[in-house]
């Protein structure tokens, strides 16, 4: 070999010796980001502001306590019921099994989402505003996560449908949001329109259903009017930052909003949120 040829090959190991530690150094951080966020969002959730609104429940007596309710066919030969107290009680049910799949859908949705938009940051490619978006929407998919979980756990389903419409519909919008905070991907106006479409049909629905009664006429609890204002604002905020994006690609081509759109889809967007409000309403 010349002399060239090693000094070409040295620095070509040393490259990739390089943005290989930075790419490990990169899913490092990722991951223990999602691993934080993961852990930290039930303990503040149960942790702290449950536990500061539910102070007058009473103590519970660890060495007299047990449990009828318990199948206690996870502990094997070991116990049979009543059994004594656990931290975590589960029984082995369908309904177990269903919620075991919804933990593991939500902990790889969040690691997943965390680790595109994390790479977005890393390599400065985050539009900063659906990036914004995405962080008003975790309490409404927390939110409706847990919805889930107490319907399974305690077979109550008389919300159940109306639940799936709110967690599917909101998907979607969270889909077209994450899709949205990369700079690669255009910023196409009908994409803005669907998820402005969505969080309307979303502000119309908890308005007729319980907003109005608990928060503007003060007819809820406090923590009626905490959950619903914090469904309600994000809903509100995606409509004004999506609003202001149109306008900005408006400008942009020196028309009017409406002018970026054919007229059968805005036709097909006035009848859509009307319908889908309405059939939201009713489930």
């Amino acid at each position: 070999m010349t002399i060239m040829d090693i000094y070409m090959e040295r620095h070509l190991t040393q490259l990739h010796d390089t943005a290989t530690a930075s790419r490990m150094k990169e899913k490092l951080v990722l991951f223990t980001i999602a691993l934080l966020i993961i852990f930290l969002m039930p303990v503040i959730h149960l942790g702290v502001i449950y536990s500061v609104w539910s102070t007058r429940k009473p103590r519970i007596d660890e060495e007299k306590c047990n449990c009828d309710c318990f199948d206690t066919i996870f502990r094997g030969p070991y116990e049979w019921p009543p059994a004594s107290y656990k931290h975590v009680y589960f029984n082995s049910t369908t309904n177990t099994a269903k919620i075991w799949l919804l933990l593991s859908i939500g902990i790889l949705a969040i690691y997943e989402v965390v680790k595109y938009v994390g790479t977005l940051i890393w390599h400065r490619k985050l539009r900063t505003a659906m990036f914004a978006l995405l962080l008003s929407s975790i309490y409404p998919h927390y939110y409706g996560w847990w919805g889930f979980f107490n319907y399974l756990n305690e077979d109550f389903y008389s919300q159940w449908w109306h639940q799936v419409f709110f967690s599917i519909t909101e998907l979607i919008s969270t889909i077209l949001v994450v899709h949205l905070s990369s700079r690669e991907n255009r910023m196409e106006p009908w994409k803005l329109l669907v998820i402005m479409d969505i969080n309307s049909m979303h502000i119309l629905i908890n308005c007729l259903d319980q907003f109005v009664n608990n928060v503007l006429l003060h007819g809820g609890q406090s923590f009626e009017v905490a959950r619903d204002i914090g469904l309600l604002l994000p809903d509100v905020f995606h409509v004004f930052i999506c609003y202001f994006e149109l306008r900005i690609l408006a400008d942009s081509k020196k028309v009017r909003i409406w002018n970026l759109f054919y007229k059968e889809e805005l036709m097909m967007s006035a009848v859509l949120v009307t319908l889908f409000s309405l059939l939201g309403r009713n489930l």
